[in-house]
């Protein structure tokens, strides 16, 4: 592939408080590369000694580029985090960012960072510095990515290898056998960890997909006798062509994630490799990484079938992606006013909402004519949960908490709207929903956003839904039948988040109203602030 769809990613080991020398070190690669997206720390980002974060907490001095920090890995360390959302991460200082438990980045170009943040709970409870079973749950579920970070090593990963690492069998023996999973289930083609200040790199092996693995351990920041940074440039998978995709390095090996006691592990966790197979014909040009049947079906469905899957789990069909024709929201159309739009990705975008219900209100879109949450492919849900992080982010170095909001009702263009409120109203959201719920007879149900997913949750029987999520990590899900889709409030959204407990801008529920107008001018002046803030 031509290098112009390359995408240049620094990762590094813990950084333990030693700030100057990773700002130094991040200048001149940065200087030296072009392209570089974002620059990922894994391990422990604060230490014992944090006096060197004083100049980049207060503003007064800023990293060359985007850093994205995975969670600490300590109670000690956990008290740099105590401020801000665990689970769905926020702003540590100017362009530093904290990623949160678990997900995946997605980087402008389509480069997808997979991240699990901590070590593993001993009991699988909420920790700051741990994770749990379900968020290996959640990621298990997703689709391929290009890197996959863990703080943790996994557990034999240089079984293969003819040089061990240095390590102590009490080490070795903290090795995580989930994250060997993921690493199996997920195989993404770059797979860093950190935490034992040395740098180890085994020989690649092989996936059951056909690609190849490189897992790499950093050193910690600072040490001058062993890598600490590794600058990896990469086309993002889906880019790939299948030759490129299966290309081998000399001495690639099998998979070390192999034996009876991982194979034990991984059925226990519901995961059993898949048999082997011969390589697909050369016309099945992406059956490898979409794993989808090689001659799939044409015929459209409308949106309310669905199918059984062998384990009977029912799962809503996506609708066929169609062209939009005249709708205000898909990219290629030319009705869409593409001076509110303020970042676009591969398969989504954000922009401002026209008519707005307070400053900097947003819409994240799929870029092509797509109804709903439930219809979007996995890449593009993958995307928009990418964007969903930054723009949390984003608006947290705002002093802005975020509620997110979709209607599946009278929608034909999926748009989950981003309103930014005010950090202390934040917890009145749950009561303020009740309220407004109670007079128009809905019926809400409440759920914990790290381990629920929508598709779990929606009956096939429902014609649409609205769906709420608010700054304190909950989950809001109505759903609609027919008797209660003739009482939909097109504007309930607003409505809610118009009360007086939350925003207090009763005049400004319908966007068409006076007190919602903007001049072109203004739209752009408030695009091209977000522009300058989006995390890149």
């Amino acid at each position: 592939m031509g290098s112009e769809t390359n995408s240049v990613i620094l990762v590094c080991g813990d950084v333990k408080g030693k700030f100057n020398a990773l700002y130094n070190k991040a200048k001149s690669t940065v200087e030296k590369f072009k392209n570089v997206k974002a620059l990922f720390c894994i391990g422990e980002f604060f230490g014992e000694n944090n006096e060197e974060w004083d100049p980049f907490r207060k503003g007064e001095k800023r990293f060359p580029c985007s850093i994205y920090v995975t969670g600490p890995c300590s109670p000690e360390t956990a008290a740099h985090f105590d401020k801000i959302d665990v689970k769905g991460g926020g702003n540590l200082a100017e362009n530093v960012f904290f990623l949160g438990r678990r997900g995946v980045l997605s980087l402008s170009g389509g480069l997808r960072v997979m991240y699990l943040s901590g070590l593993q709970s001993k009991d699988d409870t909420d920790q700051t510095w741990t994770f749990a079973r379900r968020d290996y749950n959640y990621l298990s579920e997703l689709k391929q990515c290009d890197v996959l970070l863990t703080s943790q090593w996994p557990y034999d990963v240089y079984k293969k290898a003819d040089k061990k690492p240095n390590l102590s069998d009490d080490v070795i023996k903290g090795h995580c056998k989930t994250i060997s999973v993921l690493a199996q289930i997920n195989q993404p083609r770059y797979h860093f960890s950190a935490l034992h200040d040395t740098f180890y790199q085994p020989p690649p092996y092989r996936n059951s997909k056909g690609n190849v693995t490189r897992f790499i351990s950093l050193a910690n920041v600072g040490k001058k006798s062993e890598k600490w940074m590794y600058a990896v440039s990469l086309t993002p998978v889906w880019r790939l062509s299948k030759e490129e995709f299966r290309k081998e390095p000399a001495g690639t090996t099998e998979t070390p994630y192999t034996g009876p006691e991982m194979t034990k592990f991984a059925a226990a966790l519901g995961y059993r490799e898949p048999p082997k197979r011969a390589l697909q014909k050369a016309d099945d040009s992406r059956q490898y990484f979409y794993d989808t049947p090689s001659q799939p079906t044409k015929t459209k469905r409308k949106h309310s079938e669905i199918s059984k899957e062998p384990d009977n789990e029912v799962i809503p069909k996506m609708p066929y992606k169609l062209s939009g024709g005249d709708c205000w929201f898909c990219l290629s159309s030319p009705n869409v006013e593409k001076h509110l739009i303020y970042n676009i990705g591969t398969n989504a975008y954000a922009a401002l909402a026209k008519g707005p219900l307070i400053a900097f209100h947003s819409l994240i879109l799929p870029v092509e004519h797509l109804s709903s949450s439930l219809s979007l492919d996995e890449d593009t849900f993958t995307e928009i949960e990418g964007y969903k992080v930054k723009i949390r982010a984003m608006f947290d170095s705002m002093n802005f908490s975020v509620v997110f909001f979709e209607r599946n009702y009278r929608t034909p263009h999926m748009q989950l709207q981003v309103f930014p409120i005010p950090k202390n109203v934040g917890p009145n959201f749950a009561n303020t929903l009740k309220k407004h719920a109670t007079i128009n007879g809905f019926s809400f149900k409440s759920y914990d956003s790290a381990t629920t997913h929508l598709k779990s949750v929606i009956s096939p029987e429902c014609i649409g839904y609205l769906y709420f999520e608010d700054s304190e990590g909950q989950i809001h899900i109505c759903q609609l039948d027919k008797q209660i889709g003739n009482r939909v409030i097109l504007s309930f959204g607003r409505r809610v988040l118009a009360d007086v407990d939350l925003l207090n801008v009763p005049d400004r529920v319908d966007w068409r109203s006076e007190s919602c107008a903007m001049t072109t001018e203004a739209q752009i002046a408030m695009a091209s602030k977000l522009k300058k803030n989006f995390p890149s």
